[in-house]
């Protein structure tokens, strides 16, 4: 039962208050007498008390609404209970058709007809209200210049009156008027307590129904959701509260929700993929008179992908090529990033070779994953090769050596799959004329079926100026920037920062087992960081935050804390590029080693490093490598 506090004016009234209120079997936990002085500290007291509804009167009513945020029930003096005072004012006045002065808050008396009022008791009535509590005596100063013979007013009125020796009447709740303020609290209370049994009953229907429920309003923000979803997000409700849904869940996107909710269709069985499980999800709407009123969203568990080919994914896992990401899951609130999303997934029809470009840290690996799962090899194993892991030896074995009885083969004979290189830019001249030979020829052509390989390349740095200096072959660019992808840094899409934070400190929080949250400067201080390592600098801080935060807040000093952590960009990062003298090494080294295969001649070394026989000859001067080299070496 919903529980009552009455505030009332005076003691006279506190007897029918009481009657009233047991009359009507209210629950009160507090009856006092109010004053303007005390309406606070009441008020305060009322809350404490557990009350969830008020009953006071006039001035006071309107003072409480300033302090709380529940039901206050005003006790209006009723038409009976007028008269009786009008009655006993014209009495008092001792003379026929007085001019009686009625005062008080618009909200003290209920409906006044004032001609039924003046022709039954044959008097001039002036009604005379107010709002504010410093209205009063002016008000009865106004009553009394207007021509009145006798006030009726409250207390401050009263003696007002009192003191300058004029007629007074002072108006008085009786039982009449309780009752009625009693009434309608009971109404109330039966209102809210069925609210609250309806809101427990939905609570635990929702918490123990064995799949996730999200519900939504018209907009497509959440409104209430269930435990298995807090589970599932690691998220608590009041964290998703009025929070757009198509934030919380990537796969379901705006489109899909304007389908529901404006065209009041419902969504079947699609598959959205949340913390690396799958889940079937169904939207439906809900429907009031025609009118949509929001959307239920059901979650259930599946192994979708996983039923697709059990087997072939088990040991996909096993060898760990395997491909996460995908675009549904890519966070990309950016212009920018949306239009690399939307150009990738156009990419990722083709067979051709795809280039990835981007700052140390950018997302040219998950990009490059989501490639590969939206295309055509998405059954197929994702083999991820860093180029500058290896020297050129082991980068020509484990790209393409191949022992003569076929059982170690090089990754570009493992094919069907997708063989992501990674800072291509790294590889030598030798490896970068190997990879140009695959892909114009098999495995790597697109025309071949068999063993084909899909190949994603990416580098920190552009590779024209590479070309120009002669550290990149000019064909091989060719090859790979059929489809080109340049990925902004974190700082030129700021919209992305905090989407980041929120969604690594989701994901965090299983790892570490605890649930923090940012305040708003703290959220400013990460969004307004240049991030000069980008994802990979932003994952490392949102887990030093994390670890080092001892409460449930974490605040922009803390923040700053492991902010100023971060170390400045080295000189290596600062210019992507090899030195000039890395490159001339490396330049040296490639002419020399091509000049030993082909025992000198400088045609086929031409041939095989991409450039012209005049431009051999001009490294081979710079360098100082002799006419003769290569000759001696005998087949």
């Amino acid at each position: 039962m919903a529980k009552v506090a009455m505030l009332l004016p005076n003691h006279e009234l506190m007897e029918p208050a009481a009657y009233a209120a047991a009359l009507y079997h209210l629950d009160l936990v507090l009856i006092g007498i109010v004053s303007k002085e005390n309406v606070r500290e009441l008020s305060r007291n009322a809350l404490q008390s557990g009350a969830d509804i008020i009953i006071a009167r006039g001035s006071h009513a309107s003072l409480i609404r300033n302090y709380v945020q529940i039901p206050v029930i005003e006790i209006k003096i009723t038409s009976l209970e007028i008269g009786l005072l009008l009655d006993q004012a014209k009495k008092l006045a001792q003379k026929e058709w007085p001019t009686i002065a009625l005062t008080g808050p618009e909200n003290m008396f209920a409906y006044i007809d004032l001609n039924s009022y003046e022709k039954n008791y044959q008097i001039h009535l002036l009604l005379r209200q107010f709002i504010e509590p410093e209205e009063m005596v002016p008000t009865a100063k106004q009553a009394i210049a207007d021509g009145a013979d006798i006030l009726i007013g409250g207390g401050a009125i009263y003696q007002y009156c009192l003191s300058h020796s004029f007629p007074c009447v002072k108006t008085a709740s009786g039982r009449e008027s309780a009752l009625e303020a009693c009434r309608i609290a009971s109404l109330i209370s039966s209102a809210l307590d069925q609210e609250k049994r309806h809101a427990a009953s939905l609570k635990m229907l929702l918490d123990y129904t064995f799949s996730g429920i999200i519900h939504i309003d018209e907009h497509g923000r959440v409104l209430n959701v269930n435990r298995f979803v807090e589970n599932m997000l690691m998220m608590e409700s009041s964290a998703m509260e009025q929070m757009p849904v198509w934030r919380l869940i990537p796969g379901i996107s705006q489109k899909l929700l304007k389908a529901v909710l404006e065209k009041q269709k419902t969504i079947h069985s699609i598959s959205v993929s949340i913390e690396h499980s799958e889940f079937s999800v169904r939207i439906s709407p809900i429907l009031v008179d025609g009118q949509t009123a929001g959307a239920i969203i059901n979650f259930y568990e599946g192994l979708t992908l996983e039923a697709k080919d059990a087997q072939q994914r088990k040991q996909l896992t096993k060898n760990g090529y395997t491909a996460h990401a995908t675009f549904d899951r890519l966070i990309a609130r950016s212009a920018p990033m949306r239009e690399i999303i939307q150009k990738a997934r156009y990419y990722s029809n083709f067979q051709q070779p795809i280039l990835i470009i981007g700052e140390a840290g950018t997302e040219k690996q998950a990009v490059g994953e989501c490639i590969h799962n939206a295309g055509s090899y998405r059954d197929n194993p994702f083999i991820r090769f860093n180029c500058n892991g290896y020297n050129p030896e082991e980068v020509d074995q484990l790209l393409f050596g191949k022992t003569p009885d076929g059982i170690n083969p090089g990754l570009i004979y493992r094919g069907p799959c997708t063989l992501y290189l990674h800072e291509i830019n790294r590889l030598s001249l030798y490896s970068q004329y190997q990879l140009f030979r695959q892909i114009q020829s098999s495995p790597l052509s697109p025309s071949t079926e068999q063993n084909r390989i899909r190949l994603i390349a990416s580098s920190k740095t552009d590779l024209l100026p590479l070309v120009e200096n002669g550290s990149f072959r000019r064909d091989l660019y060719y090859a790979l920037t059929i489809m080109t992808l340049r990925l902004p840094p974190l700082r030129e899409r700021p919209e992305d920062i905090i989407a980041w934070v929120d969604f690594y400190l989701r994901d965090l929080q299983a790892v570490y087992g605890k649930y923090i949250k940012l305040t708003e400067d703290a959220r400013r201080l990460l969004a307004a960081y240049p991030w000069p390592g980008n994802i990979l600098e932003l994952r490392s801080v949102c887990s030093r935050i994390l670890i080092n935060c001892s409460g449930c807040y974490a605040d922009a000093a803390l923040v700053k804390q492991q902010l100023d952590f971060q170390p400045g960009p080295s000189r290596s990062e600062e210019d992507n590029s090899p030195s000039k003298g890395t490159f001339q090494d490396q330049k040296e080294a490639a002419i020399r080693e091509s000049l030993a295969r082909h025992h000198g001649n400088r045609t086929a070394t031409a041939e095989e490093l991409g450039i012209s026989p005049a431009t051999l000859w001009r490294w081979c001067k710079k360098y100082g490598i002799d006419r003769k080299e290569g000759k001696d070496i005998k087949k």
